[in-house]
């Protein structure tokens, strides 16, 4: 929360998660199931907000069975993507979190004898160093974590060699952008 005296980093994560889902309606999917972070923490609330709002917008049912919520790690994914394949009805597409996430959840599918993106599609955010080594390499949203990192202990170091002076707050923004690599299918097509 804004206490009005904190420097803030505003990262979109909303605009980041209506990005990934409108990128899979754009490619036919309709079917679409998110597994969340835990939906009390700040920017899984919001990157899920982003995919409530792109769903609505496109006219799409959000089934409640295809809405999972779990810890940001491999296990995670792994664990609700064997949820959601005991369905009778699976999605043609899943929007994980991370891509940690995400790696579980492709782990999960293949185990099935099904495959990404045939099958079903997956969509990561975060896009992390080896996300572009998944099989196969991972369609993403990209957060710059190392800008973020050097922007955050610019600031920092700033706020320590002025120590004696008052400051006012900075807002650092980051801006989402989509990485479109093999693990999404297009049904247009």
């Amino acid at each position: 929360p804004n206490d009005g005296k904190s420097d803030r980093i505003i990262d979109h994560s909303f605009d980041g998660g209506y990005m990934a889902t409108r990128h899979l309606i754009e490619n036919g999917h309709r079917d679409i199931a998110i597994i969340a972070g835990d939906l009390f923490k700040t920017t899984a609330k919001a990157r899920f907000e982003g995919f409530v709002k792109a769903m609505t917008e496109a006219g799409l049912l959000i089934r409640e069975e295809w809405i999972c919520e779990n810890d940001f790690e491999p296990e995670g994914g792994y664990e609700s993507m064997n949820n959601l394949l005991k369905l009778d009805k699976l999605p043609t597409a899943v929007i994980c979190g991370c891509d940690m996430m995400a790696l579980g959840a492709i782990s999960a599918i293949t185990e099935k004898g099904l495959s990404v993106p045939h099958d079903i599609s997956v969509i990561g955010y975060d896009n992390i160093h080896s996300s572009r080594f998944y099989a196969p390499p991972l369609t993403t949203v990209h957060q710059s974590k190392t800008r973020l990192g050097q922007m955050a202990l610019d600031v920092l170091l700033a706020r320590i060699q002025n120590s004696e002076k008052s400051h006012e707050p900075k807002i650092l923004e980051f801006y989402p952008e989509l990485v479109i690599r093999s693990s999404v299918r297009n049904l247009n097509k």
